[in-house]
């Protein structure tokens, strides 16, 4: 896909990678493929590709111990799919409630729903660069700096020039 110049094609994939990782248990790669993908679905405007990886960041935060920041990413997510108006498949509808579930359990429900607030009312280019920094964290490669997404458009416009 990327031979090809498809951005949107490559976002969808690093996205499914990273669910793979998640599901066998490696985290630090699947925050990587995340760290990927978010930027190349906000630039396509694929909210429900952008609310996928929120979800699967918000399940690595919260099995960091974190469930305030998964609260708000899972708010996030549920705002851009409720504006992108697309039905979750039953897997996905699935496998975002048992986050959803799991992040809850370990809240109080008042602090939970705060989380959930803050991140429906977050601006999605806000997000995208919070969750952006949390993944890189995540996959060890830094601090919680946010990411500047300018930077990484310009990175990716070089190393992608050649292909179009």
């Amino acid at each position: 896909r990327r031979h090809f110049g498809d951005r949107n094609g490559v976002a969808v994939s690093l996205g499914n990678l990273g669910w793979t990782m998640l599901e066998r248990g490696e985290g630090r790669r699947a925050a990587t493929f995340f760290y990927e993908a978010l930027p190349l679905h906000l630039e396509a405007g694929n909210r429900r590709g952008l609310a996928g990886c929120l979800t699967g960041l918000a399940k690595l935060s919260a099995d960091q111990g974190r469930p305030d920041v998964a609260a708000r990413l899972l708010g996030t997510a549920d705002s851009l799919d409720r504006t992108d108006g697309a039905v979750r498949t039953p897997a996905r509808q699935r496998r975002h409630e048992q986050v959803v579930a799991d992040v809850a359990a370990a809240m109080t429900g008042e602090a939970f729903a705060a989380a959930w607030a803050a991140g429906q009312a977050l601006p999605h280019e806000q997000a995208v660069s919070e969750a952006s920094a949390l993944a890189d964290e995540i996959a060890g490669r830094s601090s919680r700096a946010p990411i500047d997404l300018s930077a990484r458009r310009a990175e990716r416009e070089s190393r992608y020039a050649g292909l179009e």
